[in-house]
């Protein structure tokens, strides 16, 4: 039962560090260039506004993810917007056209690291809190026939 719980106290602390890493990384370059790739029409990125760093999903590599600019096609093409405004960290865009779709889903990277600081946070507390076993003393130097055989002014 312990063991199971170490690592998952380990492994949630490895999550909080490379969550805290991500937000040392250099966030200034292009988002459009600097991207991971799963598969044709998954994409993942990192974003930063301020101290705001969100993980950002989207599915048009070539124009990268919608980050609130304005959407002008010009070629006379009916284009269907679904959003969810930026609430509690959480942001989605999707334009639906003849053509295709691009849509872009940006979450705060905060979400992460309250996650995975909750498990250590609670270790920790718990250590702190939990009185030190003390080790048991030796009762057996305390009897009788203990005390005859250490006593020195007994030696014949």
């Amino acid at each position: 039962m312990r063991r199971p719980y170490a690592l998952a106290v380990t492994s949630s602390a490895l999550m909080l560090v490379l969550t805290l890493s991500l937000y040392c990384v250099d966030l200034t370059k292009d988002h459009r260039v600097n991207f991971i790739q799963f598969g044709p029409r998954i994409c993942l990125t990192l974003v930063s506004r301020g101290l705001d760093c969100r993980i950002v999903f989207f599915d048009d590599p070539s124009l990268g993810p919608y980050q609130g600019s304005i959407v002008s096609l010009g070629d006379g093409q009916e284009t269907k917007t679904t959003a969810f405004g930026d609430t509690w960290g959480i942001y989605y865009r999707k334009f639906q056209r003849t053509d295709g779709t691009w849509s872009t889903l940006s979450v705060s990277l905060l979400y992460a690291l309250i996650g995975s600081a909750i498990l250590p946070a609670s270790d920790i507390l718990r250590r702190l809190i939990s009185k030190p076993k003390r080790k048991p003393q030796n009762k057996g130097l305390q009897t009788k026939a203990a005390i005859e055989r250490l006593d020195l002014r007994k030696v014949s």
